[in-house]
């Protein structure tokens, strides 16, 4: 199996909104809170891309019959434990941010306290 490094897992997040954000209560006069919402929007999964890598070694009747090749369709009853595998996958195939919101502590425009929430 090729290494999982080649093919990325992980795509980092423009801050140039966040910048924006921190920058708006980063200034004189300013105390309390700020909160940063971190969340996906359903199109995100348009962009996800999957590779199929198929490694076949011999089909048992290339070994009976090496001379005769044909196409067949999957077998219906094939088709179950395909099934259940996707079944196990979808609840772990999610794209999740590490951070669900960021919060913020200002004092007089200046940054004391950061929070993580997961």
């Amino acid at each position: 199996m090729p290494p999982l490094a080649e093919f990325p897992r992980a795509i980092a997040i423009p801050t140039e909104e966040i910048r924006s954000a921190l920058e708006s209560v980063a200034v004189p006069g300013y105390t309390g809170t700020l909160q940063l919402e971190i969340g996906l929007r359903e199109e995100v999964a348009q962009c996800v891309t999957i590779r199929v890598i198929r490694r076949q070694s011999k089909r048992l009747e290339e070994i009976a019959h090496p001379a005769v090749t044909h196409q067949s369709l999957p077998d219906p009853t094939r088709k179950k434990p395909v099934e259940k595998v996707l079944g196990d996958l979808r609840s772990k195939l999610l794209i999740l941010s590490m951070v669900a919101a960021v919060e913020v502590q200002v004092l007089d425009g200046v940054l004391q306290k950061v929070i993580f929430q997961e």
